[in-house]
């Protein structure tokens, strides 16, 4: 998930730490919280597990994606949404989308490879006659 949201930033580029995971077994991990650079980490939530004192940086934002709770830094505004403007044409295209995905028919079976195409079925058990030949050949 923490690599997603770096790729959400696209066409931005990310070029400060990335942390996928930060492990909890790790002695004093929590000392990387406190690099002076912009970072992005995945912590898991059994890090802050009561017996271990962490103490966040007051210029962090703590996200929750299990709970889908955002602590901002004390004195920072709420993040403003999209323009509605724009909201409205992205609920839109994404409609469209969902119902032409809807109105494409499955096929029943998958398409023919190029030698299934040709006669023959690689997954077809082969002939009394292959049987000998592949025997022979061993």
């Amino acid at each position: 998930s923490v690599m997603a949201i770096v790729a959400l930033l696209f066409p931005l580029e990310y070029l400060f730490p990335v942390i996928p995971l930060l492990p909890t077994s790790m002695p004093n991990a929590e000392v990387l919280l406190l690099a002076p650079s912009p970072y992005i980490i995945g912590v898991p939530a059994r890090f802050f597990h009561p017996y271990r004192a962490v103490c966040l940086p007051e210029d962090v934002y703590h996200v929750d994606l299990d709970s889908g709770h955002i602590d901002r830094p004390v004195g920072q505004p709420d993040t403003p949404g999209p323009p509605e403007k724009l909201l409205r044409v992205l609920k839109n295209r994404i409609q469209r989308c969902l119902e032409v995905i809807h109105t494409m028919p499955f096929p029943s079976s998958p398409a023919p490879t190029t030698q299934e195409s040709r006669g023959h079925d690689p997954t077809a058990p082969f002939t009394p006659k292959q049987q000998q030949e592949q025997q022979q050949a061993w």
